[in-house]
């Protein structure tokens, strides 16, 4: 596993985020009165789309401004874009969405004073998703396979196979580019990405494909994650508190209206990707049972149960970053927003 963590790509990451570390004072100082939060800035992952639905909707309800919000500009990420670890530790934003939980984990071991504060989707979204024609029900029938992967997702990928005793030199995993046509033409067996955009949506193009969440196999990290700096959560946590509050409150609204939540997301956030309205909904409906669990419908959303916390320790410690639950994760912010707001569970 060392051998992905090494690599170049990912030491260029990690270089860029401790350079920062040593030149940033983190997030702003509370210089606002409470209540008058002034502007802020949220770094996405991704490109706009309904996976962040419940930012948008927060700020599209109103939810941001009446914690105290101007302007909060949602930043795109995508594989030219900032890092939400490099935004979030520039002082560039507030707080950000960190996709790879493995790429984060190894930033934090060599010295990036970061945080995750919550997690989106409580299993994370990657699945395997295979032609009926095809199949390959389990991680067993994986051996003598061709799986496209995209760069980015490398050590989930080295991770799945570890947890699952696959030799990688038994499968051959091919660049994936987020072009779903490599299945469908038979250039490659099987294919690695969102479950949001996986086989549910290769059926609805007039294809018959089945998937496995890796989640469900030995790797229960979660995804999508928030992050933020540990500088900001003690001297901004005011403030980071009420940004929290307020995502919460447009995750709620997003799941209890995901027809509303797609189709403002498409036309007003991400009105220049031009989205298939239709094709977005099967995105948002899969990812609603990632997000709603019973541990987050007891605990609230976007929080981590101390096991689900174990848990993916000990996959990031089995991938050779040594890490420890209190190095990586703080959920102390929710933990008071929810005991201040019980109706928000």
């Amino acid at each position: 596993m060392r051998r992905r963590i090494a690599s170049a790509a990912l030491a260029a990451t990690v270089a860029g985020v401790l350079a920062l570390t040593a030149c940033s004072g983190g997030a702003t100082t509370s210089e606002e009165t409470a209540g008058g939060y002034g502007d802020v800035e949220f770094q996405l992952s991704w490109i706009k789309n309904n996976q962040f639905a419940g930012e948008f909707m927060a700020q599209e309800q109103g939810y941001y401004a009446d914690a105290g919000f101007g302007d909060v500009t949602m930043t795109a990420g995508g594989s030219s874009a900032t890092s939400a670890e490099a935004a979030v530790l520039g002082g560039q934003a507030i707080a950000g969405d960190a996709a790879d939980i493995m790429k984060l984990a190894s930033a934090i071991e060599q010295g990036a004073g970061l945080k995750v504060i919550g997690a989106t989707y409580q299993k994370n979204p990657f699945a395997l998703i295979s032609l009926d024609d095809n199949p390959i029900p389990t991680p067993a029938d994986l051996v003598g396979k061709t799986i496209a992967v995209s760069d980015g997702d490398t050590l989930v990928w080295d991770s799945f196979l570890s947890a699952n005793d696959i030799d990688p030199a038994s499968v051959n995993t091919v660049p994936f580019n987020f072009d779903s046509s490599i299945l469908t033409s038979g250039q490659a067996d099987g294919l690695v990405t969102y479950t949001t955009g996986g086989a549910n949506v290769i059926n609805a193009a007039g294809y018959a494909a089945s998937e496995f969440l890796l989640a469900d196999y030995g790797l229960p990290l979660v995804g999508e994650v928030f992050i933020a700096s540990d500088e900001t959560i003690a001297n901004d946590r005011a403030k980071l508190a009420a940004f929290m509050e307020a995502t919460i409150r447009g995750w709620r609204w997003a799941i209890d209206n995901p027809e509303d939540a797609n189709l403002i997301t498409n036309s007003v956030y991400a009105a220049d990707q031009n989205y298939d309205d239709d094709i977005y909904l099967l995105h948002m409906q899969a990812q609603i049972p990632l997000i709603v669990t019973p541990d987050t419908e007891k605990n609230g959303l976007l929080t981590m149960t101390p096991e689900l916390i174990d848990e993916n320790v000990s996959v990031i410690n089995s991938a050779g970053i040594e890490i420890s639950a209190d190095d990586m994760f703080d959920m102390s912010i929710l933990d008071e927003i929810y005991a201040a707001n019980p109706d928000l569970k």
